[in-house]
């Protein structure tokens, strides 16, 4: 996970899993943002390092986020009642999965409709900013 690439060595160190998340987030943000603010000029030559480096950290994330799915379910597991953790995983499975079967059904007919590719990124991508700010506001209140 992250964990390996961020100061954090992994969650139980950090304050609270959502804590940890947001930390996340804002080093993305941050990366992201000077990285950006960095390729602005039109030197054709300084966009194509930046893309390249950026690329580069991209795929180390990437890598070291191949277990997310064990981490989840564990985290899920350890949630669970008593007695209920093959339902608790299943559930959670089932939710999870479900964006992935109906999420292109749903960007194709955002498209069929007259949106624009941009339009419907930024509308598949709702979910996600609503539950990101949900849970950086349950962070806070903590």
């Amino acid at each position: 996970h992250l964990g390996r690439v961020l100061p954090y060595p992994d969650v139980e160190h950090a304050a609270s899993a959502a804590r940890y998340q947001s930390y996340v987030a804002i080093y993305w943000l941050c990366i992201s943002g000077v990285a950006m603010a960095w390729c602005a000029p039109r030197d054709g030559r300084a966009r194509l390092v930046v893309m390249a480096a950026m690329l580069a950290l991209y795929m180390l994330f990437g890598a070291s986020a191949i277990g997310w799915n064990g981490v989840y379910l564990a985290e899920v597991a350890r949630r669970a009642p008593a007695g209920g953790v093959g339902t608790a995983t299943s559930a959670a499975l089932v939710v999870t999965f479900a964006g992935v079967m109906a999420g292109p059904a749903i960007f194709s007919a955002l498209l069929q409709v007259g949106l624009s590719y941009g339009k419907a990124f930024m509308v598949m991508g709702l979910p996600a900013l609503v539950c990101g700010l949900r849970l950086a506001r349950s962070t806070v209140r903590r």
